[in-house]
């Protein structure tokens, strides 16, 4: 740093390298469903958690020669919640942290899948990860590359 020029602080958030999804569980019964019922899906799929960088850079200082620069992050994955056996009409509604929507919206970044026997399987896992792409004939399922947010 010379003795009129400016300096950089740069402060960094923790990057997270991986999640752990606390409703997922191996060999859990899939619900049969009857009619309309609130139901807590399970995570079946997770796949591509990716971090992303966001900078912020504020100038300072008599004629802005110094500046500050924040970087945190923010992430995504791509998932598939399973719901129920079956075929299922559609989907009502959907709550989403405190809060409820009409399905569909474009608050909520998932894609049903109906459940039907012939349903192809998602189409983001068959471009991406091809020996992994099911699709899970007879499970009604919403799928979709979801962010999680700064944690």
């Amino acid at each position: 740093m010379s003795l009129f020029g400016g300096h950089t602080t740069t402060t960094r958030a923790d990057k997270i390298s991986s999640f752990t999804v606390n409703t997922a569980e191996y060999g859990s019964a899939v619900p049969e469903i009857l009619g309309t019922v609130r139901v807590s899906g399970n995570v079946i799929y997770y796949d591509d958690f990716t971090a992303h960088e966001h900078k912020k850079t504020t100038r300072a200082g008599k004629g802005g020669k110094s500046k500050s620069v924040s970087i945190t992050y923010t992430y995504t994955v791509a998932t598939i919640i399973g719901l129920c056996e079956g075929q299922i009409a559609g989907i009502g509604k959907i709550w989403m942290d405190k809060n409820i929507y009409q399905y569909p919206t474009d608050q909520v970044s998932l894609t049903l899948f109906n459940g039907a026997e012939n349903q192809a399987p998602w189409a983001y896992v068959k471009s991406k990860h091809p020996e992994k792409a099911l699709p899970y004939p007879g499970l009604a399922y919403m799928a979709g590359v979801i962010d999680l947010g700064d944690s």
